[in-house]
């Protein structure tokens, strides 16, 4: 492997990588307002599991007598590795002959469609892991064949049922039922309530028809068959229930199917998050102390391909894009890496019930 500094530099190409991950971050994988990055000059993650968002009150001492010892939030120190998540695609020899004429051009171009080709797989597979982390409250690996990180996240807090299926608008209860499900998760959270409800365009659409939100919504001229998302939003906030938004983003598998991020049925209640903004930064406070109401972060380390002496660089942790070439057959290649696993601080600041 011989490094290609022909068009880019490591630099300069991790650079425009690392741009076109934030903007993907803001106009295409928007689980980073729950789950931002942060970069981490190390290999490891670590969370407290099966903690919660209860603040444990100090004991008051007498003089002169020593303090008590507490112990830092979630029932059980757990660490793991950074997994490692690479992608690469070929510039061929047939290709660059066609590009000759104008080979400054047409190369230089072409590699930086690369770079965004393979950063965009990878912060794809990233989004996966977030939207697994922030529904089943653990992220699993597949592709190494098994193996998965358990943030410890509470049965009741998980696959909630409603008192009667959504999809049943006519007796079904969906305003009672989340007034029971935050009621639930205030109880986890220090009394802190979620900040909104995250589901399907399908659930949202059944919350319109459901009879009962028409009976609350209802006017002087009746009860229509469905109501209007204000008249919703209304109902919603005169019970103290956070906003609902939908969420139907869908990635492709290595075979090009379409798969969900989240499923279909899923009614999460969440904290705010960070509203994304094209000015807003991709990145967490390094360091972050997963105070306060901070779900989590996906934690960026150092990738291996970062400290290779062909690749040398200024930049060590976080995303790393850089050009390589082989001569026998003559081929460039644009390499995208990073060391990155997104990691819950409370899982319980997530609790994920089911429309039907």
């Amino acid at each position: 492997m011989l490094l290609n500094t022909d068009y880019y530099t490591p630099d300069e190409l991790s650079g425009f990588g690392r741009a076109a991950l934030a903007d993907m971050q803001v106009n295409q994988f928007k689980l980073s307002r729950w789950l931002p990055n942060t970069e981490v000059d190390d290999l490891m993650y670590r969370f407290g599991k099966g903690g919660d968002g209860l603040i444990k009150a100090a004991n008051y001492r007498g003089f002169d007598v020593e303090a008590d010892l507490t112990g830092r939030t979630g029932v059980a120190r757990t660490t793991g590795e950074l997994p490692p998540i690479s992608r690469k695609i070929m510039l061929t020899e047939y290709d660059r002959l066609r590009m000759r004429a104008n080979p400054e051009g047409p190369i230089a171009n072409q590699i930086l469609s690369d770079a965004q080709i393979v950063v965009g797989e990878i912060a794809a597979r990233i989004e996966l892991a977030r939207a697994e982390a922030i529904e089943k409250g653990q992220v699993n690996f597949p592709e190494l064949g098994g193996g998965a990180i358990d943030f410890g996240r509470k049965s009741t807090h998980t696959n909630v049922a409603p008192a009667v299926a959504w999809t049943n608008t006519e007796t079904s209860t969906p305003i009672t039922d989340l007034l029971s499900w935050v009621e639930t998760y205030a109880a986890s959270n220090g009394g802190k309530g979620p900040g909104v409800i995250l589901t399907s365009r399908k659930a949202f659409n059944l919350l319109l028809r459901s009879a009962e939100v028409r009976s609350l919504g209802a006017t002087l001229a009746g009860s229509p068959t469905i109501v209007s998302q204000a008249t919703l939003s209304n109902v919603l906030s005169s019970y103290g229930l956070p906003p609902v938004e939908t969420h139907d983003g869908q990635i492709a598998n290595a075979d090009g199917t379409a798969r969900r991020l989240f499923a279909e049925t899923s009614v999460m209640l969440l904290p705010s998050g960070n509203i994304a903004t094209e000015d807003a930064s991709p990145l967490a406070p390094v360091g972050a102390d997963f105070t306060g109401n901070l779900l989590g972060v996906t934690m960026y380390g150092i990738p291996g391909h970062a400290l290779e002496s062909e690749f040398a660089q200024d930049q060590m942790a976080g995303l790393f894009v850089g050009n390589y070439h082989t001569v026998e057959p003559p081929r460039i290649w644009t390499l995208a890496s990073a060391i990155s696993v997104p990691v819950l601080n409370n899982a319980n600041l997530v609790l994920q019930a089911k429309a039907w």
